[in-house]
């Protein structure tokens, strides 16, 4: 169906995922149990979701060669994308900031 593709360097992604848990049943959990839960979840999820991602992307750009003619987008392109997106990165790395998350700013 996609025969043609604009490349925008570090990616442009519009989806993420979360799990939740009602207060409650957090509450109702052991410590160790909670302990747990925070071992293999936030920033740790975060990170492993991030690197099957990443994963994904590369089998799907290399499936995609064959059928696909990529487009590197030019540097207007980029700046005018990046000017469009800035608010929302901007308002997010707020976010991670304020609680206390270390993060690395994102390339533009």
């Amino acid at each position: 169906m996609v025969d043609q593709a604009l490349v925008i360097p570090g990616g442009l992604y519009n989806t993420s995922f979360f799990v939740v848990m009602n207060k409650d049943t957090w509450a109702g959990l052991s410590p160790e149990d909670q302990a747990a839960i925070d071992s293999i979840s936030g920033e740790a999820l975060a990170r492993l979701a991030g690197q099957a991602w990443d994963a994904a992307d590369a089998a799907g750009f290399e499936a995609m060669q064959a059928n696909v003619t990529f487009h590197d987008a030019t540097p207007q392109q980029v700046e005018e994308i990046g000017a469009k997106v800035a608010p929302v990165v901007e308002a997010k790395l707020a976010e991670i900031d304020a609680a206390g998350i270390p993060r690395q700013k994102p390339l533009r």
